[in-house]
């Protein structure tokens, strides 16, 4: 049974993803990124985040969506993917339970400026792993992958280099060159 996950993502807005994806268009002097469809690009970026994440954690993802908020100020893009509940079980008997609820206390407490609509406490999620929504199991999944992998966000850099040095990322810029109509 696959259910939904949000994976650890810093977003595009003022990030190394961002600054990777303009990198290679300043890099080309006849690339103008006015020409560039970034929204494309973006989608693409995210459909390679997910493998090279997937393959770097040992779990399988499939990439569902990717979602961008109208404005920065109190959220970021966010990956969603499919995970099979088996995954999400072993993940579960996998992290130690202080470490999972020590990372639910820091997300999910409210303080200013923010509201948590989830309890922070880990004995009030619900009972059944298949229960849990896209957050739950992305906070477990955050929780697995730093302890398994000591991932973390600055480690995104390092897990995308290779698109930078393989040449995914300029094929991924390349083909998604919004073509002018011009008039004759």
């Amino acid at each position: 049974m696959a259910i939904e996950t949000l994976i650890p993502f810093t977003g595009f807005y003022q990030t190394y993803h961002d600054a990777s994806v303009d990198e290679v268009i300043e890099r080309d002097s006849g690339l103008n990124w006015e020409d560039v469809n970034y929204r494309k690009v973006y989608i693409g970026y995210a459909k390679l985040y997910t493998k090279y994440f997937s393959d770097y954690v040992g779990i399988p993802l499939v990439f569902k969506e990717l979602t961008s908020p109208k404005e920065y100020n109190f959220t970021t893009d966010k990956i969603y993917c499919e995970i099979e509940l088996e995954q999400v079980e072993y993940m579960f008997n996998t992290v130690p339970r202080e470490v999972l609820a020590d990372l639910i206390k820091e997300k999910c407490t409210s303080c200013a400026g923010f509201v948590s609509f989830y309890p922070n406490d880990l004995d009030e999620w619900p009972d059944k792993l298949k229960d849990w929504d896209h957050n739950h199991i992305g906070i477990l999944l955050d929780a697995y992958t730093h302890d398994q992998y000591d991932f973390d966000y600055d480690k995104e850099h390092e897990l995308m280099e290779p698109v930078q040095c393989n040449g995914e990322l300029d094929n991924l810029i390349y083909n998604n060159i919004q073509q002018k109509i011009t008039e004759a």
